[in-house]
């Protein structure tokens, strides 16, 4: 029942149906546009260093930014949100809006609707002097629905030499059977990464955007997603052949809990905390059986395919590459909230870079107090989406500059 009222929902104002609806929200909707503008957040600068020209040559803006794609948008945990807030015709306003102000150089998005791309995003963007990359999720999801990233680069800040958009699961290198593999294989999450070479300095940058699994019962297939990415990456780089390895961006929804406090359904945390197999991987460059979001930990079944190597003695890597967080780096945490529904309260997107290839130069700022807080419950704000933050998650950003 409650499926075929999300269904009923989705269509209701996805659609053609909505939009008597919608005409009677119009000017309330421009009302919140306006009204939310003075929100919007700023870039904060980390320590007190002064630029030198050299120094902006080096430099380059980037956010990250799951929108809320609209057939989400009806789902259970946003009935908190009025009605008129939720709706398209005032969301999509809003997102440009913010979008716009924090004036980037990069932009990834997630859960971004392929025709939303096509009409709302992409000749906003292009009109501002960008260039746009898109890829689907597949199978469509849900009800015919077509959603997937959106990766986008200010040309006159970056020439683009290559890119590369599939599914996770077309590049998992590992063989076997059984629940987890089968998970892994038949996953429709999407990635793009682009190659830019960055005009100032001349110094290539890989640009990849990630929004993996989102299910909380599959950690083990997020971290699994990763590592395939991992091999994407060095597969795509030795085509390229450049004279010297680019730096490296990884920035998305992640759907990981960097650092997950309490004891759950789906984890049984011993110690003070948990990092998650997604965090531990990118940072730490390998997960083992011992890891609670390796495959042999969970409640899955699997084997590799040979017979003679048992899941449980599978190390999933990072290939050799390793990585840090701009948030990290610059405030000593991650961000205590960056999604909050009436299901959860976390952080689950990050801005990652390839290790002492970056300093961070500013962060943007995170709409709450967090002195003094360790939980992400603590964290007071607002449920998400709202009449101020049309998503339901935040937006992240980093100003960054090439080497330490």
């Amino acid at each position: 029942m409650a499926a075929q009222t999300r269904t009923l929902l989705a269509q209701f104002f996805s659609r053609g149906e909505c939009r008597s609806l919608a005409s009677r929200f119009v000017g309330p909707c421009r009302q919140l546009t306006t009204s939310c503008q003075a929100g919007f957040r700023q870039f904060v600068p980390v320590g007190d260093s002064k630029p030198t020209p050299e120094s902006k040559t080096q430099r380059f803006r980037a956010v990250t930014y799951n929108i809320l794609a609209n057939c989400y948008a009806y789902e259970p945990e946003n009935l908190h949100c009025p009605r008129e807030v939720l709706l398209w015709e005032s969301r999509s306003p809003r997102i440009l809006a913010e979008l716009e102000s924090y004036d980037a150089d990069i932009v990834c998005l997630q859960e971004v609707e392929k025709n939303a791309f096509e009409e709302v995003f992409e000749p906003k963007f292009l009109s501002n002097g960008y260039e746009g990359l898109y890829c689907s999720k597949s199978p469509l999801v849900p009800q015919g629905f077509e959603e997937g990233v959106a990766l986008f680069y200010r040309t006159s800040m970056f020439d683009r030499i290559a890119s590369q958009s599939d599914l996770f699961s077309s590049n998992f290198s590992k063989a076997g059977t059984g629940q987890f593999f089968k998970a892994v294989r038949t996953r429709g999450d999407s990635y793009i990464m682009a190659l830019l070479d960055h005009k100032p300095s001349g110094v290539p940058l890989l640009t990849c955007n990630v929004h993996p699994y989102a299910h909380p019962k599959w950690p083990d297939v997020r971290m699994a997603q990763m590592h395939s990415l991992m091999g994407c990456i060095s597969t795509f780089m030795e085509r390229q052949a450049l004279p010297k390895d680019p730096k490296i961006m990884i920035m998305g929804d992640f759907n990981s809990i960097w650092r997950k406090l309490e004891t759950d359904r789906y984890d049984n945390i011993e110690g003070r905390y948990l990092v998650s197999g997604v965090h531990k991987l990118l940072t730490e460059g390998s997960v083992d059986e011992y890891h609670l979001h390796h495959p042999f930990k969970r409640n899955h079944t699997g084997r590799i395919a040979s017979g003679k190597i048992k899941l449980r003695d599978e190390v999933f890597d990072s290939g050799g590459l390793f990585f840090e967080s701009a948030y990290m780096m610059a405030n000593g945490s991650e961000p205590l909230v960056t999604h909050f529904t009436s299901e959860v309260k976390t952080c689950y997107d990050y801005i990652f870079m390839s290790r002492d290839d970056f300093s961070v130069v500013e962060t943007l700022e995170l709409p709450y107090d967090t002195a003094g807080i360790r939980d992400p419950k603590h964290v007071k704000m607002l449920r998400l989406p709202n009449a101020k933050f049309p998503s339901d998650h935040l937006a992240l950003g980093a100003t960054l500059e090439f080497g330490r």
